[in-house]
This record gives C-alpha cells, structure tokens and sequence, in this order.
C-alpha cells in the first residue's frame, strides 16, 4: 500500500496549476465556439471527427480541459493512475501576472491533439503512428480553425509529420498493429 500512496503522490507533484477562474473562462469559450465550427466541417462529420468531437464535448461537461502555463508544449495529457485523464491547454503567464490564450487555431491543434492521446492511450507507451496519428487529428483542426483548406500534406515545423515525429521522439518505437482513431486512413 505504501508503493501506491508513493506512486500517486509522485505524480501528482507533476500535475499543472491551473490558470485563473476568468482564464479558464475565456478559454472554453474559444473552445465550445471553435468545436462548434469543427462538428460542422466535413471532417466533423467523419467517424472520426465525431470520436474527436465527442470527447471533447465530454471531457468539457466532465472539466478535464485545464489552461495552465506551461513553457514547452501547447497542450499536454495527464492520466494519474488513480482518478480521470485531463487535458491541459497551454496560457503564457506574462511576468506582470497576465495571461495570454494561444490563437484559437493553436488552440484547437493542441486540443484536438491530445484529445486523441486521451481516446487512444491505454497506459502504454506512445508509439510512432499513434504521435503521427495525433499530429495529423490536431493540424486538420488547426487548418479548420483557422479557416484554411485542408492541407495536402501536413507539417510541424516544415516537416512532413512522419519526419518531424522520427526526430522529436527518437525512443518513440513503431506499432504496425496501430489503427488510427476512426480506423478510416493509414499512417
């Protein structure tokens, strides 16, 4: 009993504090605006934009989106071992105390993103396809958000996203037996 009190003391050290009530507020506006827009574009319309579009309606109802400063990444999933996933949205916390959201489009990417992390992640580690899987989820939303066509090829950082994921995750390892969330496309 001891391991587990030290295991969940453990991580929850590492949980992030949350931005503000009024932060908190302005963000899931921008959200519940934005997953308005996406549930009505096509890809909102595909099984796949509607696993995605219904977990974050869920996970809105059930307060497990979080803004939170965070400086390395724009959005982040946290699955304690005891107790339900939240997905943390990044804010810059300025130095005068301010805080600042990410632009929707941004927003939406690390949401959706993550989102998938949460759908897919059964507590092992993240594979290649799956990090793929989520990249290419979150750009398409970003793409909508942000009023663009969707792209013929996705890119994180001028990259295909095959590329840039090999890169980032070097200990990341392949899955050929990942199906991508709606099983309805290849990695």
């Amino acid at each position: 009993m001891a391991w587990l009190i030290a295991i969940v003391s453990y991580q929850h050290a590492f949980r992030l504090t949350p931005a503000p009530d009024r932060v908190q507020e302005s963000g899931l506006t921008i959200v519940r605006a934005e997953l308005e827009i996406l549930s009505e574009s096509p890809f909102g319309n595909t099984k796949r934009g509607h696993l995605i579009v219904d977990e974050i309606r869920k996970l809105l109802a059930e307060h497990r989106v979080v803004f939170a400063p965070m400086t390395t990444t724009r959005g982040l999933t946290w699955g304690p071992i005891l107790g339900r996933k939240v997905i943390y949205v990044k804010v810059i916390e300025m130095r005068d105390g301010r805080f600042l959201h990410q632009l929707p489009p941004q927003i939406m990417e690390a949401l959706v993103h993550e989102t998938v992390h949460s759908i897919k992640n059964t507590r092992r580690r993240i594979s290649i396809e799956e990090e793929c899987d989520c990249f290419e989820a979150g750009l398409e939303a970003e793409a909508i958000a942000a009023g663009h066509p969707r792209p013929v090829q996705f890119l994180v950082d001028g990259q295909p996203v095959k590329d840039f994921v090999l890169h980032a995750y070097p200990k990341a390892q392949h899955d050929t037996t990942y199906v991508p969330l709606g099983g309805d496309r290849e990695i």
